[in-house]
């Protein structure tokens, strides 16, 4: 048979693949589908558990995943591998197995080979090869029926172990052998180069140089892969294969058991079909999982949709079954302690009702819900997470029983799934850290030696905060970020043992190493190392810790290893006897930085002064008559063509607006204004004319807009029937008809009213958009609505140019972030009025610039005496 024969779907797949990129006529409009596509024919790849078996002459370069950088500390490979019988092939006491490195063999890589019929496993981190040899023979077997043993390599920085199980194919496996390796390196680091990197299994390229303690034939048997760092990986999902023909050479045929659980990796989802119209639609699983963060469930129709997410470890449903906004609800206790739970979707149509029971808690939820034909397990596809704006991660963990309307569900259309639940799967690697949380650790075991290493990587854009502390029997250690410079100090040290050369607050991942030994005291940064032959004072302490995170740090922490008694190195599990305050176990969620400027050496401070973003007015002096001219003559003129006709952005300032001085004769006595709306805000000012005796105004109350007519102290409000915080577009129509209001949104049924007694109104004043900065009623909001503006009218006559404008800018599409936009009609932020230019001057700030040439920071009033940061030409 040949090899697509044992590979049932896979090529199908690819063949499906290829059929729906045919009629795709835009690339650009689907290119999330395509993207899609070629994940799931390389996912469906690497699900291929079939051994590959290898004559002597062949082998495969494996395609690795993306992430290279998570390697780097923690590196686990699992594998299957099989001799044939001598009477089939013999010479196979000598021979090469596998090759994980750069293409330039002489440092960085892990590689395993046969030698002497016995498996040897070799690592090297840059300067020195450790080597380790099983003492047991390598199975051989009929090749119809292999009996495979498997081997686990589990490496955490310099320290590595070997897990060996001798037929662990078989009816009656061995128990597992387990070797303990220790490097003897110095550095702590597998540096893959991702330019460079190869994976080569059974066999290599001839011009390929193999290191000495691995230069053998290839192999002769078969291998099968089994993962990488938690993830399944096959031979099947390979880059390049040497004189590989699997039509001469069949694969390998083994005992598997069946599995009724699947392994959500974290990356993907399963797309089910079901009924649309069944009467009771219901959707059940058994989850187990060690997350905090994780979707569940997901169906949608139109702008309608259910979730249901794992959020903190408990159980949350999100859902929009009405034209209403969003709701959620909790839904039990929690549920990532990594044990069976139980969930079970129902739908009641003639009821309106949904029950959503989670092992023998039950939650009930009124409304009528959408028919769908499709729904998600574990994730959903790119498009549909932007559409919905859903930030959820995909979940980790297992699922079983799975079961719909119609029956047991079987998961075929997948990405990221797998037939099975590695014994590693609880493992939790990964934290993410809100500002200020902490993670804390007891009952470790730490040794009463001088003797200590901890080691960990990170990822921030935070320039301060605590990474670790460290409390052993005899000292106490902490490694904290100062203005991003990487800081060593203990408990009675007056300033810090070692301070990092360089910043590390770029959002990377960094390796952290505190080592302690008979050569002293090293803290090693991404394998660079600072050294200090001091010796740590001993401290008395009755109590052993370790804390990660606290301070302002926020970011991710992962890979931790701290050195324990009586127990081999591993990784450190983030579930076991753990506490923690504002930190999400499993995954990494690494918020982008809001703009920050730090200001050090000024007269007016005496220290470093953070100038907060969203509190800019507040954290400057005053501004006098002055420098209010100078944000007025900052943000107008506006352009009277593009600019105008695009959004405008309110809110940046509380009383940011835009200035009409219109001619009296528009001003008639029925005057109807429109303008399109897009806030998230609850309240604030939109629009206002007139005086505090006689007035017209348009503002948001608790999401919903309101429309006002004020004369001679009577008043009259309409206030729409839905709220319009909904980020979407609105279009509002209002005006007056002497002593008649009216207010229509979005071209629904007006909503009328009438001034007490025969009262009317004249508008005379100058129109505003947002809040004008004085003469309001008190009874309006004080403030501007945040949010934007477009096509501003009155009686369908496009209002084009404002007479002035005080803090509006372009209002920019896609998410917002923290920070000032500056606009390039030359806006400007006065910081501070008295600066000195002493010894020591310090300042940091993040720019994102959209132009090649502007001054970024001007200091000093004076000719000759200034200092001056500019781009000119991108530099």
């Amino acid at each position: 048979n040949k090899l697509t024969n044992k590979l049932p779907d896979l090529w199908r797949k690819i063949e499906s693949i290829n059929q729906q990129l045919l009629p795709l006529g835009n690339i650009s409009d689907n290119m999330d589908r395509i993207r899609e596509l070629i994940q799931q024919a390389r996912d469906a790849a690497s699900k291929v558990a079939v051994p590959m078996r290898f004559n002597g002459k062949s082998g495969v370069e494996v395609r690795l995943p993306n992430d290279l950088e998570d390697l780097k500390g923690y590196t686990s490979l699992s594998l299957f591998l099989q001799r044939p019988n001598s009477r089939e092939n013999g010479g196979t006491e000598n021979m090469f197995v596998m090759y994980l490195g750069n293409k330039d063999a002489s440092r960085d890589y892990i590689g395993m080979a046969v030698v002497d019929g016995q498996l040897t496993c070799v690592y090297n981190l840059g300067d020195r090869e450790a080597e380790l040899q099983v003492d047991q023979i390598l199975t051989k077997s009929e090749t119809k029926e292999a009996v495979m043993d498997r081997v686990k390599f589990q490496r955490i920085y310099q320290f590595a172990r070997l897990n060996y199980t001798k037929g662990a194919t078989s009816s009656k496996p061995e128990t597992p052998g387990v070797y303990d390796m220790d490097g003897r390196n110095s550095n702590t680091l597998l540096n893959l180069d991702p330019e460079n990197v190869v994976f080569y299994v059974g066999g290599y390229p001839p011009d390929f140089k193999l290191p000495s303690r691995l230069n053998f034939p290839p192999y002769k048997g078969c291998i099968e892969l089994d993962d990488l760092n938690e993830n399944v990986l096959s031979l099947y999902n390979f880059k390049k294969t040497f004189n590989l023909n699997t039509t001469e050479v069949e694969p390998c045929r083994r005992r598997k058991e069946e599995s009724d659980k699947n392994y959500f990796e974290g990356t993907g989802y399963a797309r089910v079909p079901t009924q649309p119209h069944a009467p009771i639609p219901t959707f059940g699983q058994t989850i187990q999982t060690t997350v905090d963060r994780g979707l569940l469930f997901f169906a949608e129709n139109g702008d309608r949709f259910i979730s249901l997410n794992i959020e903190d470890g408990k159980l949350m449903v999100r859902y929009k079954l009405n034209s209403e906004l969003p709701k959620e609800r909790g839904v039990g206790d929690a549920i990532n302690n990594g044990r069976d739970h139980s969930i079970q979707i129902k739908i009641g149509k003639l009821q309106k009702r949904m029950w959503i029971n989670v092992d023998v808690q039950n939650t009930i939820i009124d409304g009528e819900v959408f028919d769908f034909s499709t729904y998600y397990l574990g994730g959903i596809p790119v498009a549909i997470r932007e559409r919905f704006n859903i930030s959820t991660p995909a979940f980790r963990g297992c699922m079983k029983n799975l079961k719909k309307t119609s029956g047991v569900v079987r998961l075929n259309d997948t990405v990221g799934v797998t037939k099975k639940c590695s014994e590693d799967w609880k493992l939790v690697r990964s934290a993410s850290f809100s500002r200020g949380g902490q993670l804390s650790f007891t009952d470790l075991g730490l040794p009463p030696t001088d003797h200590l290493q901890a080691s960990f990587g990170f990822q921030t854009f935070q320039p301060s905060g605590i990474l670790l502390d460290h409390q052993t029997w005899t000292r106490n250690l902490q490694v904290t970020l100062e203005d991003g410079y990487i800081e060593l100090s203990t408990s009675d040290s007056s300033s810090p043992i070692f301070k990092s050369p360089q910043t590390y607050m770029d959002g990377l991942l960094h390796y952290v190493s505190v080592i302690s030994d008979n050569s002293g005291l090293r803290l090693l940064i991404d394998d660079q190392p600072l050294r200090n032959n001091k010796r740590l004072k001993h401290i008395s302490s009755s109590r052993q810790s370790l804390r990660l995170g606290g301070s302002n740090f926020e970011g991710c922490i992962s890979n931790v290893f701290v050195q324990r008694l009586s127990l081999s190195p591993e990784v450190l599990d983030l579930t076991s006897n753990s506490l923690k305050r504002d930190v999400s176990l499993g995954g990494c969620s690494l918020n982008k930085p809001p703009f920050l400027m730090l200001l050090k050496g000024s007269t007016r401070f005496n220290k470093t002064k953070t100038f907060r973003i969203n509190q800019l007015l507040q954290d400057t002096p005053v501004a006098s008559p002055r420098s209010v001219k100078v944000w007025q003559d900052a943000c107008s003129p506006l352009p009277k063509t593009q600019a105008n006709h695009g959004a405008l952005q309110f809110g940046d300032i509380p009383t940011s607006h835009l200035l009409f001085k219109l001619p009296q004769e528009l001003l008639k006595p029925r005057s109807q204004f429109a303008v399109d709306m897009q806030t998230t805000s609850s309240r604030g000012l939109v629009f206002h004319t007139g005086t505090k005796n006689s007035f017209m105004a348009l503002y948001l109350s608790k999401g919903r807009l309101v429309f006002a007519l004020g004369t001679d102290g009577k008043k009259l409000r309409i206030k729409s029937k839905e709220k319009c915080n909904d980020g979407k577009w609105h279009t509002v129509v209002f005006g007056h008809d002497g002593e008649k209001g009216r207010l229509v949104v979005d071209g629904l049924r007006a909503r009328e009213g009438s001034l007490p007694g025969n009262s009317t109104i004249s508008i005379r004043a100058p129109v505003y958009l947002g809040s004008p900065p004085s003469g309001k009623p008190k009874s309006l909001p004080t403030n501007s609505f945040v949010g934007c503006l477009k096509n501003f009218q009155l009686d369908s006559k496009p209002l084009y140019t404002p007479s002035s404008s005080f803090g509006v800018s372009s209002c920019l599409g896609g998410p917002l972030e923290k920070g000032i936009y500056f606009s390039e009609e030359g806006g400007h932020v006065v910081l501070a009025h008295s600066v000195l230019l002493g010894p020591e001057f310090k300042l940091v700030f993040s720019i994102r610039p959209r132009s090649l040439t502007g001054i970024l920071i001007h200091i000093g009033s004076q000719p000759g005496k200034h200092l001056c940061v500019y781009l000119e030409a991108g530099k």
